[in-house]
């Protein structure tokens, strides 16, 4: 290494003085031809400048560029996160993207969940049960009496034989308000499915249809209205049922969109 390094610097103080030779040469000849030239004010002051100029940057180059043989000195860098000193570069530092996660809250569809409800309610019903879940009737049509006007031993009887999905009552089952509340709390505890009480004017759209049933609307369902023979509507319907005039499907979905409407009314909690 020592030998290599002597040789090096001796090379170098070599051509730094060849270069200074050349650059004295180039001046000295400048102004000879200025002293043969002297007529020539103007020409000669350019020239001289000119090659004045091109000595001294000979000069420059031959101090700055390094010897043959040696490579430039390595260009300081400063470490990450400092400044680097004036006249050095510096690489800029390239952190990783944050990626920051995007957290997406979702509201349950409250009909998902009402059908959900539905539905565990329908598989725990029978088949005679779903189809009576299918009928709203008076009370009078029910227990097979003229006329209703409070809750006893028939009542309990008939919504158990035939539980129904509905009760309409009229004025003709009024006797007095408090009467009227305590038949109407009682027959809703008598039901294994809780009932849907409403007014017999609420109905509208009534429509006649086969096996002595009335096709009707109330609050936007649609159900079997008032059949004069509870009985045998119900064994016309499961007869249909049995021979595929009415499918299966038809009858769990009118089931299931009336014991929804029961738990968005709060009927069913």
């Amino acid at each position: 290494m020592k030998v290599t390094k002597g040789k090096n610097t001796k090379k170098s103080k070599t051509t730094n003085k060849k270069t200074s030779k050349n650059a004295k040469d180039v001046v000295n000849a400048a102004l000879a031809f200025a002293n043969k030239n002297a007529k020539n004010g103007v020409i000669i002051v350019l020239a001289f400048a000119l090659v004045s100029c091109i000595a001294v940057i000979i000069s420059l180059s031959s101090k700055i560029a390094p010897p043959r043989g040696e490579l430039p000195p390595p260009v300081a860098t400063a470490p990450p996160g400092t400044t680097a000193p004036p006249g050095t570069y510096e690489e800029p530092v390239v952190s990783d993207p944050v990626v920051t996660p995007v957290i997406v809250e979702t509201t349950p569809d409250p009909k998902i969940e009402v059908r959900a409800q539905a539905a565990a309610i329908l598989d725990g019903m029978t088949q005679s049960e779903r189809i009576y879940q299918l009928f709203f009737v008076t009370p009078e049509v029910l227990t097979e009496y003229e006329r209703v006007y409070q809750a006893g031993r028939a009542t309990q009887n008939a919504i158990t034989a035939k539980p129904v999905g509905g009760l309409l009552y009229s004025v003709t089952n009024v006797e007095t308000e408090a009467m009227a509340t305590e038949m109407l709390t009682k027959t809703q505890g008598f039901s294994k499915t809780p009932l849907f009480l409403a007014a017999n004017d609420s109905i509208t759209n009534a429509d006649v249809i086969g096996f002595n049933a009335t096709t009707a609307e109330l609050e936007g369902l649609t159900v079997f209205f008032n059949p004069p023979n509870l009985k045998e509507a119900v064994a016309a319907l499961e007869s249909s049922l049995s021979v595929g005039i009415i499918a299966q499907e038809d009858i769990d979905e009118g089931v299931l969109e009336i014991l929804m409407a029961k738990i968005e009314k709060g009927i069913i909690e």
